[in-house]
């Protein structure tokens, strides 16, 4: 509905008065019902997204959950540990978006070459030359430990000894 004109009748007025009227007394209820709810022991977040430090606390303390995030803008890795309060961000300064996607290329194609389905890929690749599909995953996995798995090891002060 557009908007309402000055010389709209006075029943179009009242009627859209009254919505009005009834969605703040809506919006009212909701927000004492939610009121109620988060009363409640346990129930104090309800509805609310989860606070950093809770998902943190929650953390295997196995090893660190590495996050990975692939933009056009900047590709970063985000490292939850066990026991930290907040997350470790390294920076992935080698990685770029095109890359990224690239070697999603070539492993789609390797996997494609060895009868390996990947479930999302929709689009028929065309079968490359099998001496090419075996470089290309050293191809991939090399780029991966160097512009990666590397700088996130490194970044969580581990040390890389590759003999």
């Amino acid at each position: 509905m557009g908007a309402l004109s000055l010389d709209a009748p006075m029943s179009q007025k009242k009627t859209l008065e009254d919505e009005a009227r009834i969605h703040i007394n809506l919006a009212s209820k909701w927000t004492k019902i939610l009121e109620e709810i988060r009363d409640i022991p346990g129930f104090q977040n309800f509805l609310r997204p989860p606070q950093a430090l809770d998902l943190l606390r929650d953390i295997p303390p196995d090893g660190p959950i590495i996050l990975i995030n692939v933009d056009k803008s900047r590709c970063d890795a985000l490292a939850l540990i066990s026991g930290c309060p907040e997350p470790t961000h390294i920076p992935l300064t080698k990685l770029t978006y095109q890359r990224a996607f690239e070697l999603g290329n070539h492993l789609r194609n390797f996997l494609s070459w060895h009868g390996v389905r990947v479930r999302e890929d929709t689009r028929a690749l065309r079968p490359a030359p099998a001496y090419h599909v075996e470089s290309n995953i050293h191809f991939v996995l090399g780029v991966l430990w160097l512009e990666v798995v590397k700088p996130i090891l490194e970044g969580l002060s581990y040390y890389v000894s590759l003999s």
